[in-house]
């Protein structure tokens, strides 16, 4: 087997003068530009390799923020549309409130349109939530309906007097027509702040409606309530009765908002 020839080298240091001798294949130095030749086109291929590599990746990058792009101007669309329509609803609410003569509830602050600013979701979602809130309590707050069945004997304002039918007098209230001892129900959530004999009235309950409301019931024959006494709508307050200045078995209802009595038929037919 004939041996590899080599080639022998020498590096001098010019300072020390020492001479280091180092062998190299004579193959090595023959062909030395095959070598460099290689490495320098495995280094271009791998270049290029690289550079198609970030382009394709640009290429994804893009399409996944076209893609993305598309999402949110869907998202955005259907906020948009739902922002539409729980803007009508408010609107629509707070002119039944205001045509029945309720309070109306505004939203603390203006909404911001989810078409300028998708972030103000979170925002507009509180909003709308601590608004419908109010109108709950509202609502709750506010007596609707009738406390008992029965028809109507005496309305509101200017009328004869039940005892002569003769001279006029003012009726703060709505008279209704039951037989002895019909329950009694509260018209909205609320606190008694009476409950005992009143004059005119008789056995007469007073509940308190938050701020601005409060009903009387008058001429019960029982009282089932309490002073202080939280009380939720539909609660049995009392029985029909006759006390006070009455002519036979019925129901005084009364309403003042603000101190100031109020015809109870706005209240009654809410349709």
């Amino acid at each position: 087997m004939a041996k590899q020839k080599k080639t022998t080298v020498i590096f001098i240091d010019n300072n020390q003068k020492i001479r280091k001798p180092v062998l190299i294949p004579t193959f090595f130095l023959k062909y030395w530009k095959f070598f460099f030749g290689g490495f320098f086109v495995f280094l271009g291929i791998s270049m290029y390799t690289f550079v198609l590599l970030i382009k394709q990746y640009s290429i994804l990058q893009e399409k996944e923020i076209i893609s993305l792009t598309k999402k949110t101007e869907v998202y955005s669309e259907k906020l948009v549309q739902q922002y539409d329509f729980v803007t009508e609803q408010i609107t629509e609410v707070n002119n039944l409130l205001k045509s029945k003569g309720l309070k109306e509830v505004n939203l603390n602050k203006p909404l911001e349109n989810p078409k300028l600013n998708l972030p103000s979701e979170d925002i507009n979602k509180d909003l709308f939530s601590q608004y419908f809130r109010d109108i709950k309590k509202t609502i709750s707050n506010t007596p609707l309906g009738s406390p008992m069945p029965g028809h109507i004997s005496s309305n509101f304002g200017s009328r004869h007097n039940p005892f002569d039918g003769i001279d006029l007098e003012n009726h703060a209230g709505l008279d209704i027509k039951g037989e002895h001892g019909t329950p009694v129900k509260s018209t909205a959530d609320g606190r008694i702040i009476f409950a005992g004999y009143k004059g005119a009235y008789g056995n007469l309950v007073i509940v308190q409606h938050g701020e601005d409301f409060e009903t009387y019931y008058g001429h019960l024959s029982k009282i089932l309530v309490k002073v202080n006494q939280n009380i939720k709508v539909n609660a049995f307050i009392g029985n029909v009765g006759s006390t006070g200045r009455s002519t036979g078995p019925h129901l005084h209802y009364e309403i003042r908002k603000s101190g100031k009595t109020i015809n109870p038929q706005t209240y009654l037919d809410l349709n």
